[in-house]
């Protein structure tokens, strides 16, 4: 991965450096598109920040947004003073003070919609977390530690480099695999760091052989676009994606598994063509879906969402998104590496997968589950990714993450999921909403706002605390019973309400869930 604001090397294990062949538009289809990435940056008020915060340079404060808005004032009082009139006898002078007139500022009455909903599961199954089994010295090596804490957050996917060795069979991670989806648990397996096609062949062979029910997806490279040194990153890109594509199409037990493209760095892909979406080109032949890599670098989440999905639309056109790598660390006391709070982590986490479900990504991999190194100082920031510490212990963050999971946690088979009629009021605040459906017929509806609950303009994340915003729900007819959860703060209901058609919650910066019994 490399870090958003600032490029950091993983272990180059988890590197991937492939050779292909670059496909690059015509100049003028490349400026067209340039030049509408850029206009969607700007516009949206997000490479701005990324920019500056690349070069070094403090984000701007995204609570208040650096859009101070100043309304002219006018006095609206005046005084009038009537001529004496010209008659005979003279009349004392009238002075007439004119009062104001009254302005009054008017919130449209919200309108009544009617929403198709979602499944449930549909969220729940878009969530996953980075692991790397191979890594036997960390805390990854304990695989029944690992396996429980996977099964307990409740995700349904985990991403992997593939250890492979042609010498020897790696039958532990491979068994680990295996146990994975014997709970329900898939693979999104990076294959391989190797150009040769007999390589990947033989790699592909030992999926099949050994776990080829427990891969979700055989991933193309990891970020070569910031290999130091490696200039022709998209030509070997285009290559191997063609050559993953094609050996895995012709493996019967591998056939039908997602074939997903290279991921970039995305902080480099936004800012330079030369190392981005334009240089890789259009790989939809080539693969099923495409792949990010997005951190907000201790800000909002729904930062530079946008001008990503834009940006991989040119990779891998009218295919689903997959965001493989999205987080955020918490080595507060290392300023200058844009951390957050673990209470920040745990508010923004919830609203993270909710903002790219809006979004409609197919998967969003949270990177990652352990503090995968000891660094009690907080000098090594690549260190304070992990859910859980390095011995294991759950964050605020699992928490969240796993209280979310228990709501949205279906047993139910297939269904097709109904809909719900009613109305979001929350004066002048804009709220975002999700509505979704389990299939026992209960609703879920998610509520929350775009707001910072950090301030990281000093260089050190400072909390922002976020007034309360009333938010009325009103529906078009009672419902038997509507229950209020905040994820990101408790798994335990905070407010209840039976026969009602109206449901208020104090909308704050974490997200609301509310189940709703028609």
């Amino acid at each position: 991965m490399a870090y958003f604001q600032g490029q950091w090397n993983k272990p180059q294990a988890h590197r991937a450096s492939h050779g292909q062949q670059a496909r690059l538009g015509q100049a003028g289809a490349r400026k067209a598109v340039a030049v509408g990435i850029a206009a969607l940056t700007v516009s949206s008020g997000i490479l701005a920040g990324s920019l500056a915060a690349s070069s070094g340079a403090a984000p701007p404060d995204r609570a208040t947004g650096g859009h101070a808005i100043e309304l002219a004032q006018h006095d609206p009082f005046s005084t009038t003073t009537t001529a004496p009139l010209s008659t005979t006898t003279t009349k004392p002078v009238t002075m007439t003070t004119v009062a104001p007139a009254t302005t009054t500022t008017t919130v449209p009455t919200p309108t009544m919609t009617t929403v198709t909903a979602q499944r449930s599961a549909a969220l729940q199954n878009m969530e996953g977390v980075n692991i790397h089994s191979s890594y036997g010295t960390t805390p990854y090596g304990n695989f029944t530690q690992t396996e429980n804490l996977l099964v307990n957050l409740g995700v349904e996917h985990v991403r992997d480099p593939l250890a492979y060795n042609p010498a020897f069979v790696r039958s532990d991670q491979y068994n680990f695999y295996n146990a994975l989806k014997a709970k329900g648990i898939g693979v999104d397996l990076i294959v391989s760091p190797n150009t040769s096609t007999a390589d990947l062949a033989a790699r592909l062979n030992t999926v099949a052989t050994y776990f080829p029910n427990a891969v979700d997806a055989l991933e193309s490279p990891n970020e070569a676009n910031v290999i130091p040194g490696l200039t022709d990153w998209a030509a070997q890109d285009d290559a191997y994606v063609k050559q993953l594509d094609a050996l895995a199409k012709a493996n019967p037990a591998l056939r039908n598994v997602t074939v997903l493209g290279p991921s970039l760095a995305n902080f480099l892909a936004l800012r330079n063509s030369d190392l981005g979406f334009l240089s890789l080109g259009n790989l939809s032949s080539s693969l099923d879906a495409g792949n990010v890599h997005l951190y907000p670098g201790g800000r909002l989440p729904s930062v530079n969402m946008d001008a990503t999905k834009a940006g991989e639309s040119l990779v891998a056109p009218n295919k689903p998104l997959w965001v493989t790598e999205a987080g955020y660390h918490d080595a507060v006391s290392n300023p200058g590496n844009f951390s957050a709070s673990d209470a920040t982590i745990a508010t923004y986490l919830p609203r993270l997968f909710l903002e790219w479900f809006q979004r409609g990504a197919t998967r969003v991999n949270i990177y990652q589950l352990y503090d995968q190194l000891t660094d009690p100082g907080n000098s090594n920031y690549q260190a304070h990714f992990g859910l859980v510490d390095n011995a294991g212990n759950p964050k605020p963050q699992y928490y969240a993450i796993q209280n979310m999971n228990r709501l949205l946690a279906d047993t139910g088979g297939a269904f097709t999921p109904g809909s719900l009629t009613y109305s979001i009021s929350s004066g002048s605040t804009k709220v975002s909403s999700v509505l979704l459906e389990k299939s026992d017929g209960q609703f879920q509806l998610f509520l929350w706002q775009d707001a910072s609950v950090s301030n990281y303009s000093s260089g050190t994340p400072v909390p922002i605390t976020v007034p309360p915003t009333p938010v009325t729900v009103t529906f078009q007819s009672p419902v038997s019973s509507i229950s209020e959860y905040r994820p990101s703060i408790s798994g335990a209901v905070q407010a209840t309400a039976s026969n009602t058609s109206t449901f208020t919650v104090n909308l704050q910066g974490d997200a609301t869930a509310l189940t709703i019994q028609p």
